[in-house]
């Protein structure tokens, strides 16, 4: 019995536990801190990811304003009035005045509330053009503008032509 007594001894085995005490808990420390990192990058990642698809939100909402007015300038158009005219009727929506116009009225209104401090900065065209073969004529440029809870503002600028297709 002595002897395999000494022979435990022999190959260390009580030696061996003593210096490998605690490794096992600096090994969990390790193992939680590397955790708790690979969280905070998910919610970062999360966290950017919902502020782009918040702005990309409100981009589509700014053009499909812009695309509303348009059709309420093309409604305005497609009347069959003369040329001139035409551009007069469609005046009413130059720099956001309305004239006291229902349709265009109400277009602000929902522009204001469908983008974060949305404004109408420039509605521009130039009525005086009546040569229908002038590539100006009819050509009407929007600007919006707006900015988000988190203090960005952005811009809308389009560019595009409301002219009858025969005069």
């Amino acid at each position: 019995m002595k002897t395999l007594h000494h022979s435990n001894r022999a190959r260390g085995i009580g030696v061996r536990r003593t210096q490998t005490a605690g490794f096992a808990l600096i090994e969990v420390l390790v193992a939680v801190l590397l955790f708790a990192i690979g969280i905070l990058g998910i919610v970062g990642l999360q966290a950017s990811m919902l502020q782009a698809q918040t702005d990309s939100k409100v981009r589509a909402d700014a053009a499909n304003l812009v695309d509303e007015v348009a059709a309420l300038m093309w409604s305005q158009v497609n009347k069959g009035k003369p040329a001139p005219a035409t551009l007069a009727s469609i005046a009413q929506f130059k720099d956001g005045s309305c004239a006291g116009d229902l349709t265009c009225n109400g277009w602000l209104t929902k522009l204001q509330t469908t983008l974060p401090g949305g404004t109408l900065d420039q509605l521009s065209f130039d009525e005086t053009i009546v040569d229908s073969s002038d590539a100006n004529f009819g050509q009407v440029t929007i600007k919006l503008s707006w900015t988000l809870p988190n203090g960005a503002s952005h811009k809308y600028i389009t560019t595009f032509n409301v002219s009858p297709s025969t005069i």
